[in-house]
């Protein structure tokens, strides 16, 4: 039996249907999902604390099958909703990750010698203008992060928009990650309208808290 919403395109898929799907991947789908979680823990790096993909695939189980993330089965295939779940998951357990738990990277970099963060690249004092650009440019890539990031966080309920956007920022073209999702062009068209109303929610919100 499905959700009271299973009338129209919202509508929700019942926990029954969720564990049917669930046990019955086929075997290149559940390929896919590990593929996603292996990827996932390998970009969060330490955030993971030693657990591994296959523990990221059973959390994001376990919150579709307690009914914390909802399918609207009509909208996204089934895979792309498990993805869209995983790749949530990760992003959350990167959130809680305390950077100080780790060595620095500048660290890492410099055999073990503190590099002064105001120079990170060693960079010579007549090298001044070119280090202000390049600061400049980090701080705008770095706002721009913040933003996607933030957008991300609120797209956590539309998993086929929080997978185009993860692709997106893999510099893929559109067609491919069509093809990657497995949606069709005015799916992703939809996709790509939310996540830029999103977008200019979180700006304009942005610049009043200013």
């Amino acid at each position: 039996m499905e959700s009271p919403s299973d009338g129209g395109d919202d509508a929700v898929a019942s926990p029954e249907k969720v564990s049917s799907h669930l046990t019955s991947l086929s075997a290149q789908d559940r390929w896919r999902i590990d593929q996603v979680a292996r990827i996932r823990i390998e970009s969060i790096g330490r955030a993971a604390k030693g657990r591994d993909y296959q523990d990221l695939i059973q959390d994001a189980a376990t919150l579709m099958l307690e009914g914390r993330r909802k399918w609207k089965y009509k909208q996204v295939s089934f895979v792309v909703f498990f993805a869209g779940i995983i790749k949530s998951v990760a992003s959350h357990w990167a959130e809680k990750f305390e950077p100080r738990e780790a060595v620095s990277e500048s660290q890492l970099g410099n055999g073990g010698q503190d590099v002064p963060l105001s120079n990170p690249l060693g960079a010579k004092s007549s090298d001044a203008s070119d280090g202000l650009a390049a600061a400049v440019s980090v701080d705008e890539r770095t706002r721009e992060q913040l933003l996607i990031e933030k957008v991300k966080s609120g797209l956590e309920e539309d998993p086929i928009a929080y997978c185009i956007l993860d692709e997106l920022q893999k510099s893929r073209e559109p067609a491919e990650i069509r093809a990657v999702l497995g949606i069709s062009g005015p799916d992703y068209d939809k996709a790509m309208k939310r996540i830029r109303w999103a977008a200019r929610a979180i700006s304009t919100n942005g610049d009043q808290n200013a």
